[in-house]
Order: C-alpha cells, then structure tokens, then sequence
C-alpha cells in the first residue's frame, strides 16, 4: 500500500475492529503509529499482549462507529475483514470526523475460490482488495462503484 498509495511511516494508522492485532502488525513492523480500536476486550487483549514492544502501537476500546479517538487524528483508516459488520452511515461521519484532511479509508478483505477434486475441497485465497473510498461515496456492504 505504501508504494501504491504513498504512505509512509510518518502517517498515522487506525486500524478499525482490529481483533488481535493482525493487520495493525503490518504497518508496525514499518514503523508506522497505529491506533488499533476493538470493543471487545479479549481481543484487545491479544493485540495487547502481542503488539505492546512498538513504540507506535496505541489501543482504543472505542468501536467502529465510535472510535474514541480525537478529531483529525488519522492519516488512514484501515478495516480488515471487518467492514460488513459496520453500521455505515455512523461509519462514515465517524471516518470523517476522525481524518485528516485529504486522508484514507482503506477496507481489506478476502475472497476465496473453492475447487473440488474428488473428494477434497480445498479453500485457495485469490486477491485482497484494497480502495480508496471517497467519504462522499455511498458506503454499501459491496465494493463502490465510486472508488
């Protein structure tokens, strides 16, 4: 993403519904500061517990729609695997009021493709897919066609 989009360690990242910590890892390994908000509180732990030696990393027990952090206090928001669960009209007033002029919204997620040979199934990952979604686009559960 960074070579795709120019980020870099000096941006600031909130990684929304961040679980334990899976995709606040990337960018904290490049040194990037991270906010990871995840309301649940064993999760928040394991990011806790996994991510607490860098620096940069911060948690928030904030949730999507209300992330608790102060206003234009993101470069980037990030959502991996995690987007369809949002309530995306709170979500996008929340996204905005929490970037910084001219920032990004980045959802990940997914999508496999399942072959059968006989009696195996076996589940192969195909592509991520990452965007930048204006926050004047409608946000919907399928990708925007206004990307």
């Amino acid at each position: 993403m960074a070579e795709t989009f120019g980020f870099s360690p000096q941006d600031t990242v909130a990684d929304i519904a961040a679980g334990t910590g899976i995709s606040s890892r990337l960018f904290l390994v490049k040194n990037y500061t991270v906010i990871a908000v995840e309301p649940n509180a064993s999760m928040r732990n394991a990011a806790i517990s996994q991510l607490q030696h860098f620096s940069g990393f911060r948690m928030s027990s904030g949730t999507a729609e209300k992330t608790l952090l102060p206003d234009r206090a993101v470069d980037v928001v990030v959502a991996a695997q995690a987007f369809h669960w949002f309530n995306t009209s709170a979500v996008r007033d929340e996204f905005r009021r929490i970037l910084k002029p001219g920032g990004w919204v980045v959802l990940i997620w997914n999508e496999r493709r399942i072959i059968q040979a006989g009696i195996l199934t076996t589940e192969l990952p195909t592509k991520n897919l990452t965007l930048k979604l204006p926050l004047s686009c409608p946000m919907k559960h399928e990708p925007p066609a206004c990307v």
